[in-house]
């Protein structure tokens, strides 16, 4: 089931959306499309969907399962990255990962996976980046939506770069790594 609803919607009408489908017995998992545009209060709509049906697991009850080992749900961009991760050339015990990104929702879990494989994990913003970090960094994993924001000058060669960002440029998706400029380095980075 797809519902696209006008920026103009208000919390209410989302939560009685995602009401509705939590009383749905067809419906057996439910995503918002994040970041939602316009003034919306987004913890409180994630906290409406039933951890069960939480196909992102940002709802509140997963992150907290999630810190005590136990998740119900594990968000597959999350798993995803771990997946990633395991094929990469590095060892997450002991690695130093750097995440960037703009939402403590999407970054709180994954740093908290990575910890518990036995990672160092740091978190910025796009705008609050420490340049000595990144330079240590083993992982970075970057989600801003800022296309090509992030270069090869930015980090060491050792570090593996995981790319989440989707942005539209001249028609083309791409994401926040400018990949190109990492072509001509020996780096390990996902399209």
């Amino acid at each position: 089931i797809l519902e696209r609803v006008s920026a103009d919607s208000t919390d209410f009408e989302l939560m009685s959306i995602i009401q509705k489908w939590n009383d749905n017995p067809i419906v057996n998992g439910i995503l918002v499309q994040l970041p939602l545009k316009g003034e919306h209060d987004t913890d409180s709509i994630l906290a409406t969907i039933k951890p069960i049906k939480d196909v992102d697991a940002f709802h509140p009850e997963n992150a907290k399962n999630l810190a005590s080992g136990n998740p119900l749900v594990i968000s597959p961009v999350h798993e995803a990255t771990l997946r990633l991760l395991n094929e990469a050339p590095v060892k997450l015990a002991g690695a130093i990962a750097v995440l960037i990104t703009n939402s403590d929702t999407f970054a709180n879990p994954l740093a908290q996976l990575l910890k518990t494989a036995g990672a160092i994990v740091s978190s910025y913003r796009a705008d609050e980046l420490d340049s000595f970090k990144l330079k240590e960094a083993d992982i970075v994993v970057i989600a801003i939506g800022r296309a090509k924001f992030f270069h090869p000058s930015l980090t060491s060669e050792k570090a593996v770069i995981i790319d989440i960002g989707i942005n539209k440029e001249d028609g083309k998706t791409v994401g926040d790594a400018d990949t190109q400029a990492f072509l001509a380095a020996d780096h390990w980075i996902t399209p």
